[in-house]
């Protein structure tokens, strides 16, 4: 018997959290320049990747793929959000120098911000 038919017969075994796990994770990793819905998705399809594990037994190939596709998702957006949040601080001089309207909102001159990243002066 090979390992690939070990993975479907195991009655401790999830298949649609395998499924959710694996589509979840292409949704992910395709959805990363929205950002948002690789953070959820990415989230959710590593928990349904260990879920569908079934106690000890190991994660079949679909859910390894699923797990991979959202650390990635999850990891490159996580790097986004720092790398943006590192431009603007550094544009701004620090938290204390963000540019605030009466209403309490951030107000960024994206023009200038464009600027400051290529190096134009």
């Amino acid at each position: 018997m090979d390992s690939f038919s070990s993975f479907q017969h195991n009655p401790r075994r999830c298949q649609w959290m395998e499924n959710a796990s694996f589509y979840l994770g292409m949704v992910a990793f395709l959805g990363i320049c929205f950002a948002y819905p690789a953070l959820i998705g990415g989230s959710l399809s590593i928990t349904f990747a260990f879920l569908s594990r079934g106690g000890e037994t190991p994660l079949s190939p679909r859910s390894k793929i699923g797990l991979a596709l959202g650390t990635v998702s999850l990891i490159t957006v996580m790097l986004m959000f720092l790398l943006t949040i590192t431009v603007v601080l550094s544009y701004y001089g620090g938290i204390s120098q963000l540019p605030f309207d009466d209403r309490g909102n951030l107000v960024i001159d994206y023009e200038g911000l464009l600027n400051y990243m290529i190096g134009m002066p």
